[in-house]
């Protein structure tokens, strides 16, 4: 079980979040694209779900990179 003292976000400060990062999408795109930012970092930088991130690239069509470390399993 995780611990955390953190209380959690309200819907309104997610879906607040979340339009912040709709209103910043030139910027959000230039930081994963260009600045080789992660969706992690992204998601942690915009206080948004992780998990939403990626659906959101996607929607705005920028390919995702791959996720798997460099070199693959041999």
């Amino acid at each position: 079980m995780r611990v955390t003292n953190t209380p959690r976000r309200t819907p309104a400060e997610n879906a607040a979040a979340k339009a912040f990062v709709l209103a910043a999408q030139a910027t959000v795109i230039k930081w994963y694209l260009h600045d080789h930012a992660s969706v992690a970092q992204l998601a942690r930088a915009y206080k948004v779900n992780p998990d939403w991130l990626p659906d959101t690239l996607e929607l705005w069509d920028v390919a995702l990179r791959d996720r798997s470390p460099p070199g693959g399993s041999e």
